[in-house]
């Protein structure tokens, strides 16, 4: 179901695509700001509670491999790293999803 919800929400709103145009302050990061942001995005459309909720997800092993790729996302990299992008690329992409 995940993975028709994935195709669904590219196919309608270029998610991947917009996903990928997000950058953030960090000079070199290890870990790419699209594997956070579609984590944490996938935070609400699951409706978990709070980063740490998330974090349990992403322990299940393949639950959740096809949006994080090979890196280990923790709470407090995913609140940092989204701290991190200015808000104005956020609001764009929100509006974006809003009134599309």
């Amino acid at each position: 179901m995940m993975s028709r919800f994935c195709r669904y929400i590219d196919n309608v709103y270029d998610f991947g695509q917009r996903a990928q145009a997000l950058k953030d302050s960090r000079p070199k990061p290890q870990i790419p700001t699209q594997s956070v942001w579609t984590n944490v995005f996938f935070l609400f459309a699951m409706g978990q509670g709070s980063l740490n909720a998330m974090e349990a997800q992403l322990r299940t092993p393949k639950r959740m491999a096809a949006l994080t790729g090979p890196h280990e996302l923790s709470a407090d990299t995913m609140g940092r790293v989204m701290n991190l992008i200015p808000p104005e690329q956020l609001q764009s992409d929100l509006s974006h999803y809003v009134h599309h």
